[in-house]
């Protein structure tokens, strides 16, 4: 995965110049993918100000006889000075991840919660595309059937990364 992530990076770099973006950008939203150890995600940013984002977010996970997560949640992001070229920033997160189990013998849904925060820096390479990386510190609280985190019924602290890749929209 790892290979193949550096891979398409390295494709985009020698297919991109590395312009700083002009002043006056209007993004209006956006497709952002976001990769997290084994896990996938997707966001739906939306430029409410030039320096601030507000991005739905969206998971699904299923897997065979185990059953599907769907994740959904919301995550502001402040960026610290003008989005130019590399830009530092500031997000929170909220979301529920919810499990319908496929097995017969486990008919429990779960409903484990998440509140995080994050600090990173996003990379412009033009007006429409960036990549990004982040520090992430989140509590959890895990339903009481949940084993997801390892502590059913209690409430866990993590530390986390994320790299996130970006398409945005302009006017």
């Amino acid at each position: 995965m790892k290979k193949l992530f550096f891979g398409v990076l390295l494709l985009v770099i020698t297919i991109h110049s590395l312009h700083a973006q002009e002043e006056g950008n209007k993004r209006t939203m956006g497709i952002s993918a976001t990769l997290q150890n084994t896990t996938y995600g997707m966001n739906i940013p939306i430029w409410i100000k030039p320096k601030f984002v507000l991005a739905p977010t969206l998971g699904l996970n299923y897997a065979g006889n185990v059953g599907t997560d769907i994740t959904l949640g919301v995550m502001p992001k402040f960026y610290l000075k003008d989005p130019v070229k590399l830009v530092p920033f500031i997000n929170f997160r909220l979301a529920g991840i919810f499990n319908s189990p496929q097995s017969t013998a486990d008919k429990n849904s779960k409903i484990d919660l998440l509140i995080g925060v994050g600090y990173g820096g996003e990379y412009f390479f033009n007006d429409n595309f960036s990549i990004a990386a982040e520090f992430q510190g989140n509590l959890t609280s895990s339903d009481k059937n949940s084993n997801r985190f390892g502590n059913p019924g209690n409430i866990n602290f993590n530390l986390a990364t994320a790299v996130t890749v970006n398409l945005y929209f302009t006017r």
